[in-house]
């Protein structure tokens, strides 16, 4: 198990203004500077992976490391793997108990902004790593609960994070009852070397989502959820 808790982020002000639609010298400028002085010292973003192996293959259930995962597509996806990284990714809890008033939607909004960047500069730098260590080119990932519905069920979170114990205590993200995870802006899955070029959004039929990766495949999805 690898721990990567010292991952270089430096806020990129001018692309957070152009997400932000503030224009410089607007009235909302010198609050969203005063907001930047006090909260880029404190992000840290962190990430934490494995290696682990495929032990048994039974339908569409498959047995990573000890644990069994149920999933058609994951099952498609690593018919041909034999190794994996489960990983979580995170932005980091220090800003989760920020002294802003509840009632102050912009500047939430803001600083969910700030640590979606976070999480981002946390994957890049995770797959990276990953890809340099192992010497490997492409590097697909699939997390539960993401892309269309009977994908992954999230409620698989849970065996996902017992692979690592205490994930909390190793980079502070904990899953909710609802197994989404707090700090909201963290990445959880198994990412993989081999088998067929996978992106989850290949597989979910959503219009106009801002966040879309790859076209829906129709003839992709009717042969891994039939």
């Amino acid at each position: 198990m690898k721990i990567l808790n010292k991952i270089s982020f430096i806020l990129n002000k001018g692309l957070l203004f152009k997400q932000l639609r503030i224009k410089p010298q607007s009235e909302k400028t010198r609050e969203l500077e005063q907001l930047l002085d006090a909260v880029a010292p404190l992000i840290k973003p962190k990430a934490i992976y494995k290696v682990c192996y495929i032990e048994s293959r039974n339908g569409d259930t498959v047995n990573i490391g000890g644990v069994e995962f149920t999933s058609r597509v994951l099952c498609a996806n690593l018919d041909k793997v034999e190794r994996v990284f489960p990983f979580i990714a995170t932005c980091g809890n220090e800003l989760e108990n920020l002294d802003i008033p509840a009632d102050d939607f912009l500047k939430h909004y803001w600083v969910d902004v700030i640590k979606e960047m976070a999480l981002s500069a946390s994957v890049d730098f995770l797959f990276d790593h990953i890809k340099k260590k192992y010497a490997l080119k492409k590097l697909p990932s699939m997390s539960p609960g993401s892309g269309a519905e009977g994908v992954w069920h999230i409620e698989q979170q849970k065996q996902l994070f017992s692979l690592f114990g205490n994930v909390e205590d190793l980079i502070g993200v904990k899953l909710a009852d609802s197994y989404l995870m707090i700090p909201n802006k963290s990445l959880s899955g198994i990412c993989f070397s081999e088998g067929i070029e996978y992106i989850t959004c290949q597989l979910c039929p959503r219009e106009n989502c801002p966040g879309r990766k790859a076209p829906f495949n129709e003839n992709l999805n009717e042969m891994l959820l039939g």
